[in-house]
């Protein structure tokens, strides 16, 4: 009954590791906890605005530039770099964000782990870019 309404109690596991994380992001929330008692319903319904509202600012930052000068570029190579670094920027998510989920069961809590990953990321690719510079 509960998981039609769109609960999920069941017990935290290695990849859901949150007791208190409930209500999917992306799954239905159900109108009698948006009013209601749990502040998780609440707490994900702001997290789907954020993702919204900050979608937009991105893509309307990255576009601005080409809207006041004029018009976008018409060549390919303009396509075709765009795509390039939105693939870095991707694959870096990719390999961020299961390694940040991997070290909460490690170091216990995320905050901890965002710190240690992230730094851990910005070193690793400051030493190879000091490496590539000293071999090249």
């Amino acid at each position: 009954m509960l998981r039609s309404r769109g609960i999920d109690l069941s017990p935290p596991r290695d990849d859901r590791p949150f007791f208190f994380h409930t209500v999917a992001v992306f799954g239905h929330v159900d109108a009698h906890r948006r009013r209601g008692s749990l502040d998780t319903a609440q707490s994900v319904l702001v997290l789907r605005l954020l993702m919204i509202i900050v979608s937009a600012a991105a893509l309307a930052l990255f576009f601005s530039p080409f809207v006041l000068r004029g018009a976008l570029p018409p060549a390919p190579e303009f396509w075709r770099g765009g795509a390039y670094f939105a693939a870095i920027g991707l694959a870096f998510m990719l390999i961020e964000i299961p390694t940040l989920q991997r070290l909460v069961l490690y170091l216990g809590h995320p905050s901890y782990a965002t710190t240690i990953r992230l730094a851990a990321l910005l070193l690793g690719a400051g030493l190879g870019r000091s490496w590539l510079d000293a071999c090249g």
